[in-house]
């Protein structure tokens, strides 16, 4: 894994093809709109601050009650602010983040099926814009080093 990016999976070819994922919800704030439609980009580098989808492959584990408790629906993807990756535990985690509420979401790299970058351009305003800049000093945690599970 890059120090810079992370990759899940690699595309099964160059020129593989994007896709359209369905946001719902409102935990992007007011950058996103609920029902919006955005394109994933298989295969793109994802840096710290890109806005990702994320497929989950499992709901098992502590974080699962997390992401069920924000949709209730029992979604198996989601979109949010890629942040890093370390270890924790003997495990490779990634550290996402959201604006509405401000969180911070690590998720087991064994519990995601894929992560791709969304191409997505917006701007940020009010509560969104200081909900982002809670989330600055943790973007790129982690590449490095190696954290201690509580």
């Amino acid at each position: 894994m890059s120090t810079k990016s992370a990759k899940v999976q690699e595309p099964i070819s160059p020129e593989m093809e994007r896709y359209m994922v369905e946001f719902n919800g409102d935990c992007m704030g007011g950058l996103i709109e609920h029902g919006s439609i955005l394109q994933a980009v298989p295969g793109a580098e994802i840096r710290p601050m890109d806005l990702v989808s994320v497929l989950l492959s499992s709901f098992d584990g502590p974080w699962a009650k997390f992401v069920n408790s924000l949709s209730g629906d029992g979604y198996a993807g989601i979109v949010k602010v890629f942040l890093g990756t370390y270890e924790a535990g003997g495990k490779e985690m990634f550290l996402f983040g959201q604006l509405n509420p401000p969180t911070l979401v690590p998720i087991p790299i064994d519990s995601i099926a894929a992560l791709d970058k969304l191409d997505f351009l917006g701007e940020c305003t009010g509560h969104d814009r200081d909900a982002l800049a809670m989330l600055f000093p943790f973007a790129g945690i982690g590449l490095s080093a190696s954290k201690e599970a509580a």
